[in-house]
């Protein structure tokens, strides 16, 4: 049985699609990892983790906890396969001359999207459990089980064998997500062609778990691999089809009738017992093209109306089977292929990427661009906020769905200055462009990152309105603050804040170069039992001890966790020969990552 985790409450994996983080001392940069190549002219990169390990998903070689950041590594092509002296020979990860661009955990797996700077060849890496084929392959048979676990678990991260069926196809992994126990790649054609020409893109599911449909194929019986469905390319892969999800024509043409550009997946964002994409395609009349369209889409459990409002037809196989709903307890309450929750129009050809798409336990939130214009009918009981901006499906059992309505008489005022939006389990943290942050939802472990002792926000009651010290310093030694990324995990949340004395536009652009010369740090508030805050401390008693040591407490206000504060005073005034910056935080089940830049002579 997979392991599970302990402590907090349900089993939502809330993931970001991009945010930043690093916490690793400086003054043990050198001897805390093991070494892969010369600095370049921009740097190398390097991942840290922290947190919960019991599967091996923070990809250090180990499956222990780690309460302190630390480096996640991979195994070269070639080494060991012994387990005593595969960590020996690991090397940090990713390999040098590559960064990653995305990173997405479930319950106990992780996925990495790797970049190669030189080739632009994207890969994906994995590491953790795999006994439910998180990894697409079914259950093994036969072998000790020694054997098994081998096949199961990779403490170092890996990669990640491209499906059979897609390799000929010319596609490269675009997107990575993961349920509890599933995981999702969005493969998109090489950039050549036009935009019909190229195709759309194509979503790959790697997993058995589907009590819920999070698979997303219909219903299959027991606990069997989606190897039946046919769109399936190898025993527990399959390949998830959004057809029946794009909306006709109001004359009745389908998609394809009507000629539509090329079906892109925006943004992609998994939780444990559902899942939901942000699809966009261009629109045209004739030779014409006149827009851009976009498209919420989901599957899975949606019984808090977290898919949006449930009727007889879509809990069923799927709208083109016809079929009658699934027998089953909850059968009423599963969405077992992806169905459509809401539509946008835009006049905007170019794709715009800056929605911001989060998902807790039980409810969904999504923020998009002021210019986009809701096609979906307004007969449904949820309703757009802030202008249309802010849409908030699911459990409000805790207040999470109260972030606009509670801020009081600016509420309009504040989403439209919002930026970005994140989602813990049973919480919402809505992210404005001063640097602050607007939290409403479950607060027992500090989740808000106010100073209230209150465990739950409930509506009426106004939303926290939370302040970091860096942010409100003007983030380090008066530099401007020029880049925020906040994310949140189970019960944690993580906020990235860079700087520069630089008023270069395009150091926002995150690419490796305008990186350098930054400076950057790291806060954190929240659940911190498995030392995902990489705060120290130990949870339990060390063997032969009769008291437990330091516990890892929760934080309910932001603290900085990155650079660490022991690093900071072993610097003391002299300046580090390495420097390093924080370009990427992610933030999964009781885990966080950081990846970071670094740059100068290394001793």
């Amino acid at each position: 049985m997979p392991r599970r985790m302990v402590g907090g409450e349900g089993n939502s994996v809330p993931q970001s699609n991009g945010g930043n983080f690093n916490q690793h001392n400086a003054s043990q940069s050198a001897a805390g990892l093991p070494s892969t190549s010369t600095t370049t002219a921009t740097g190398t990169y390097h991942l840290f983790s922290a947190g919960s390990n019991s599967g091996g998903q923070l990809g250090t070689g180990s499956q222990e906890d780690s309460h302190i950041w630390s480096p996640a590594l991979y195994r070269p092509a070639g080494s060991s396969s012994d387990a005593e002296n595969e960590k020996q020979e690991a090397l940090a990860f990713p390999p040098a001359g590559s960064r990653v661009l995305q990173l997405a955990g479930g319950a106990n797996h992780t996925l990495a999207l790797v970049l190669d700077e030189s080739s632009g060849k994207r890969s994906v890496w994995r590491s953790g459990d795999g006994e439910r084929g998180q990894w697409g392959a079914p259950e093994p048979e036969g072998g000790t089980g020694e054997e098994k676990e081998g096949r199961r678990t990779a403490t170092l991260f890996t990669p990640l064998p491209v499906p059979a069926g897609l390799i000929e196809s010319n596609l490269k992994p675009r997107l990575v997500a993961a349920s509890w126990e599933n995981s999702y790649i969005v493969y998109s054609p090489h950039s050549s062609g036009s935009d019909q020409e190229r195709g759309d893109d194509v979503l790959v599911v790697l997993g058995r778990e589907n009590d819920f449909g999070q698979i997303g194929l219909g219903k299959t019986e027991g606990k069997a691999a989606p190897g039946a469905a046919a769109a399936a390319t190898a025993p527990g892969v399959g390949v998830i089809s959004l057809s029946g999800a794009v909306p006709d024509d109001e004359d009745g043409a389908s998609a394809r009738e009507r000629g539509r550009g090329r079906l892109e997946i925006v943004h992609l964002v998994g939780s444990v017992r559902h899942v939901v994409l942000l699809a966009s395609w261009l629109t045209s009349c004739g030779s014409n093209t006149h827009g851009r369209r976009y498209a919420l889409i989901g599957w899975g459990a949606g019984r808090q109306g977290q898919l949006g409002s449930l009727d007889a037809q879509s809990t069923t196989q799927g709208r083109s089977t016809g079929s009658g709903a699934p027998a089953g307890a909850g059968a009423g309450n599963i969405i077992w292929t992806p169905r459509l929750i809401r539509l946008w129009s835009s006049e905007q050809l170019d794709i715009d990427t800056q929605a911001s798409l989060s998902l807790g336990r039980d409810h969904t939130a999504l923020l998009v661009p002021s210019h986009w214009r809701s096609e979906s009918s307004r007969n449904e009981e949820e309703e757009d906020q802030g202008e249309s901006r802010l849409l908030l499906l699911g459990s409000n059992k805790y207040g999470q769905l109260a972030i606009s309505a509670s801020i009081g008489p600016g509420a309009q005022s504040e989403v439209r200055n919002a930026i970005s939006i994140a989602c813990t389990w049973n919480s919402t943290l809505l992210f404005l462009a001063d640097g602050s942050l607007l939290a409403s939802g479950r607060n027992d472990k500090g989740q808000l990152g106010g100073e209230t002792e209150q465990k739950q926000q409930r509506s009426p009651a106004l939303a926290q309105l939370v302040r970091v010290p860096a942010v409100d310093a003007g983030s380090h030694g008066g530099a401007r603050a020029l880049k925020q990324a906040l994310v949140c995990g189970s019960e944690h949340a993580l906020l990235l804040v860079q700087s520069s004395s630089s008023s270069s536009s395009s150091l926002l652009q995150g690419s490796p170069s305008t990186e350098v010369g930054r400076q950057s740090s790291v806060w954190g508030w929240g659940w911190n039992e498995h030392g995902n805050l990489a705060l120290g401390g130990r949870r339990f008693p060390s063997e032969g001890q009769g008291k437990e040591e330091e516990a890892v407490e929760d934080q309910r206000t932001p603290v900085r966790i990155w650079p660490a504060p022991a690093a900071l005073e072993a610097a003391g005034d002299s300046a580090p020969a390495v420097h390093e910056v924080a370009t990427h935080v992610w933030a999964g089940c009781a885990t966080s990552f950081v990846q970071v830049l670094r740059t100068g002579t290394q001793r």
